[in-house]
């Protein structure tokens, strides 16, 4: 096994054929990190960051593992001015979930040992490096761990965030059963009030409405969500790439969009990514009017409803601790960010000892904690 370390372009888009093959045979198969998704985040952000891609070949010269990183600014404050080793789509303005390196489960002890390598091996290109989203559960994860330990300094978690997520029943009454009596009395009730007087319809982009009417809606059912867009979701870039892939992981089963539709007019969607047998769900959108509804709900069992009529045996609420999670959601698995800095760093280590100065300064009367990550990008 050899390490090679891709630097240009023509490197990067000669891995086409191999990617998502290899991550259709990884244990972390996440949809953020296909090949269409890593690819339109590049032509997005291309002009901010540079490749670092690290990749295993074998003997023959046959792919065997990829580590999607670059380097680039961070995004707060002062981290701007530092290097930063991370993932593709794991930086800028257009952030994916569920990120790792793209080895084939069960290889992570013969090709991960390798791969990980790139990080002390591209020491003298980067002052920090900041892995997000990366499951703890993934086998990558101690040995990138590991390297970090060993390659840099000052290692450790900034944050290990819960995804809550359950197994699917096959259908819908037998899920609800999992839920008290009176759980199940009030999610009939609501369905039963809305639709006192209306017209209410379950609906599917793609099959009871046209692809793209859906998605210019679902924007603006997203944007009432957070009426001051602070969704991230809402920038231009995240927009542009999730246009692009809804129309065409909707259409082929990649994606779903259940809506709720009152009189004719849709009030409420949740847009969900695939990944084999599991159902995602990224985003939510819904009218604020209807909230005495319990719309936000409603909207959740048509997702859950589809998911299970989609085959999906796991349906993953993805990173955030929210009290609705826990409802729908019966099982637990953490994503962590980890980082470490470069000992030989001017830059690096300037940056450290601010840091430290301005939590002496900030907070004088408490006592030292021991040495650790930062819990954010800012000083």
């Amino acid at each position: 096994m050899k390490l090679e370390i891709i630097r240009d372009e023509a490197g990067y888009l000669a891995l086409e054929p191999a990617w998502d093959k290899l991550l259709a045979k990884s244990f972390t198969h996440s949809p953020f990190q296909t090949w269409e998704y890593v690819n339109l985040w590049w032509q997005e952000c291309r002009d901010s960051f540079q490749l670092c891609i690290g990749v295993v070949r074998d003997h023959e010269g046959q792919v065997q593992g990829i580590a999607p990183l670059v380097i680039g600014p961070g995004s707060h404050k002062s981290r701007r001015h530092l290097k930063h080793l991370g993932f593709m789509n794991g930086k800028g303005p257009l952030q994916g979930e569920r990120l790792d390196f793209i080895v084939p489960e069960g290889r992570e002890s013969e090709v991960t040992s390798v791969l990980v390598t790139i990080v002390s091996e591209s020491r003298q290109l980067w002052d920090v490096v900041r892995l997000n989203k990366i499951p703890t559960e993934s086998m990558n994860y101690a040995h990138i761990m590991s390297e970090l330990r060993w390659a840099g300094s000052g290692m450790g978690v900034l944050n290990m965030t819960e995804c809550r997520w359950t197994k699917l029943p096959e259908d819908w009454n037998e899920y609800a059963m999992l839920h008290s009596g009176n759980w199940r009395r009030k999610m009939r009730k609501r369905w039963e009030q809305l639709a006192e007087d209306h017209t209410l319809r379950k609906i599917l982009a793609g099959k009871d409405i046209p692809v793209q009417v859906a998605i210019n809606r679902f924007f603006e059912l997203h944007g009432m969500v957070y009426p001051e867009g602070v969704s991230s979701f809402l920038r231009e870039e995240c927009q542009r790439v999730h246009r692009k892939l809804m129309a065409t992981w909707i259409s082929d089963g990649r994606a779903s969009l259940p809506m709720i539709e009152l009189d004719g007019v849709i009030i409420a969607g949740i847009y969900c990514l695939h990944s084999q047998n599991e159902t995602l769900q990224y985003q939510l959108g819904r009218d604020p009017q209807y909230a005495r509804f319990g719309l936000g709900n409603l909207a959740m069992q048509w997702s859950f409803e589809c998911a299970m009529n989609s085959g999906s045996s796991i349906y993953d609420l993805l990173p955030g601790d929210y009290p609705y999670k826990k409802e729908w959601c019966d099982r637990v698995r953490f994503v962590s960010d980890i980082e470490c800095f470069n000992p030989l760093s001017l830059r690096g280590i300037i940056f450290r000892i601010l840091r430290t100065l301005k939590r002496l300064l900030t907070c004088p009367a408490a006592p030292m904690a021991p040495a650790k990550a930062d819990e954010s990008e800012s000083t």
